[in-house]
């Protein structure tokens, strides 16, 4: 279960993060850390299509929205595994019905034992609480990342700050595609079992291209480069002679049932 989470997860962030970030064609360069470790990865985008490289290792992920799926591409072994939205919904919905079931069992558990599951499971199981009140503000707060003009927006979950960017309003062309991502993220964003219902509204309302992007103590993401430039359709296929393979978490769910 919680490899598919952070698959899902890993999906839904990805255009999260990318729903402020649209043009005709553009190129970007970010340093991520998360949980101590670092890592650059380098992201393309056209309308409708987005893939992130792994500088490290040379993986790479492929969005393609006009074909509703996800491709994972693994460089050094020339294979490749894919995913559609549909099959992501699916997961999540399955997740979903393994939490209520999980829950329901937990009111007969000691309660020692009951505290010690709801800590592992972080507080996500589906109808645990009410639905968390989402809220965004512009702080004022102004500053330059690596030659941006940056302001400071935060959401907030229920009151305590969730989300942390320094957005900027010099990154041209973004504004008139905001929609494309959004819904396909929204889509998604829906079934997740990690909170994420009501952020894809709240990045709507947040005005510029997301330059620092600091998510808690999970993950904080600082681009480093952007270039706005026509982009090859060659660099959102799979590589010629890769191998496609099944997909490792789909694989999973199939010998659960």
């Amino acid at each position: 279960m919680k490899s598919a989470a952070r698959a899902i997860v890993g999906v839904v962030t990805m255009s999260l993060l990318a729903t402020v970030a649209f043009g005709q064609g553009m190129t970007w360069d970010s340093n991520i850390v998360s949980n101590g470790h670092e890592m650059v990865t380098h992201t393309y985008y056209v309308p409708k299509k987005l893939k992130t490289v792994n500088d490290q290792n040379g993986d790479f992920h492929i969005i393609r929205i006009d074909q509703d799926k996800v491709y994972t591409v693994h460089t050094k072994e020339k294979t490749y595994s894919v995913m559609t939205f549909a099959e992501i919904e699916q997961m999540g919905k399955q997740m979903n019905a393994q939490m209520e079931q999980l829950q329901k069992q937990m009111k007969d558990m000691p309660e020692e034992q009951r505290k010690m599951m709801e800590k592992m499971l972080g507080g996500n199981m589906p109808g645990a609480q009410k639905e968390p009140k989402i809220e965004v503000t512009k702080t004022g707060e102004q500053k330059s990342i690596n030659g941006f003009a940056c302001n400071r927006y935060i959401i907030l979950r229920d009151g305590k700050e969730e989300i942390s960017l320094w957005v900027t309003p010099d990154v041209k062309g973004f504004a008139g595609m905001k929609q494309d991502l959004m819904e396909q993220t929204r889509r998604m964003s829906g079934v997740t079992p990690s909170g994420f219902k009501g952020l894809v509204e709240a990045m709507q309302k947040v005005d510029g291209f997301p330059i620092e992007t600091e998510m808690g103590t999970m993950m904080k993401t600082t681009v480093t480069k952007v270039d706005m430039k026509t982009v090859a359709s060659s660099e959102f296929e799979v590589p010629a002679g890769f191998t496609k393979v099944e997909n490792k978490i789909l694989e999973g769910k199939q010998k659960e049932k």
